[in-house]
């Protein structure tokens, strides 16, 4: 659980895979997500995820920090909100994993 002002979450993890494949796989995920997402350049994409129950909703950046690296951040869209019940973590965990197995059925082995 977080504490800050936005309460926010951030991870950084490498892929097997290019940054081409990479860059054409997150807005699949963000789709299957329902998270409504846009690439702002080619190396960063943005997204934002709804309001919720212990939320007032988060925005997502995804940025690349070398040919195989992203940077995943999810940050509370309330600026007041200092706690996040886990709910940054969360957000990066589900992104990472559906990525992960998304680029693992394009790219076996």
């Amino acid at each position: 659980m977080a504490f800050g002002f936005p309460a926010y979450a951030t991870r950084q993890t490498q892929f097997n895979a290019y940054q081409a494949q990479i860059a054409q796989a997150i807005p699949v995920v963000l789709e299957s997500l329902r998270w409504k997402g846009y690439q702002i350049s080619p190396t960063s994409f943005s997204a934002s995820v709804g309001v919720g129950l212990f939320s007032w909703g988060e925005t997502i950046t995804i940025d690349f920090v070398s040919q195989n690296g992203i940077q995943v951040t999810s940050k509370c869209s309330f600026p007041l909100q200092c706690i996040d019940w886990g709910k940054n973590e969360r957000n990066i965990h589900t992104f990472l994993n559906q990525l992960a197995s998304l680029l693992s059925q394009s790219h076996p082995g």
